[in-house]
């Protein structure tokens, strides 16, 4: 082979890898800020081994005590694991059956109810936190029943059936938002409780 060829062989080779990490920096870029639409993102979050990160997610939890993962882009290599940061459970206000329902509780609409903290418990950590119900709830999990319980001194009106649920096939009520400075992550979830080798699905 000539001087020529290989100096033509390690060129390409040359430009080809450029190319290659520049696609590779854009995909990665790309897959922490939405697109190019938001911020960069310096961590993921993961539950029961899949991986968290586009900032409008669904998740189906298992049990009643859930952990979730932080987790650093790279493995810290990059980035490195927020300081603080803040865990919240809401209603999902992109709810077909909440906002179908005109549901109101106490004399509040459901979609002004900042804080679902009454019944759902949150244990933070530096690497990962636990999100669980009440101990003493031991119910059906329900819609209903959950409410009952989050709210036991307020009346509630317009809490969707189960006729209505199935007809509208929507059981995502609740939103997790984890949040650290500008980086905010919103995922809608729903409950699955495995008792028994059965499973019961939590609406």
């Amino acid at each position: 082979m000539t001087k020529r060829k290989t100096n033509q062989i390690v060129k390409f080779l040359s430009v080809l890898t450029v190319l290659l990490l520049v696609v590779f920096l854009f995909a990665f870029v790309f897959k922490f800020t939405d697109g190019g639409k938001g911020t960069f993102r310096t961590f993921y979050l993961e539950y029961n081994g899949e991986r968290i990160t586009d900032t409008n997610s669904r998740i189906v939890l298992g049990g009643k005590k859930a952990r979730i993962d932080l987790k650093s882009i790279l493995g810290g290599f990059l980035t490195a694991l927020p300081e603080e940061y803040d865990v919240q459970v809401v209603f999902n206000p992109d709810n077909a059956a909440l906002k179908a329902s005109n549901m109101i509780i106490g004399d509040k609409y459901w979609s002004a109810v900042e804080d679902l903290s009454s019944f759902f418990k949150i244990d933070k950590q530096s690497e990962y936190f636990e999100l669980s119900v009440l101990d003493d709830f031991h119910d059906e999990y329900k819609l209903q029943n959950i409410l009952e319980k989050a709210f036991p001194d307020e009346p509630l009106i317009n809490v969707p059936n189960e006729k209505e649920l199935s007809e509208i096939d929507e059981f995502y009520f609740f939103r997790l938002i984890v949040t650290s400075g500008s980086i905010e992550y919103k995922i809608d979830f729903r409950y699955i409780e495995i008792k028994l080798s059965q499973e019961r699905i939590v609406f």
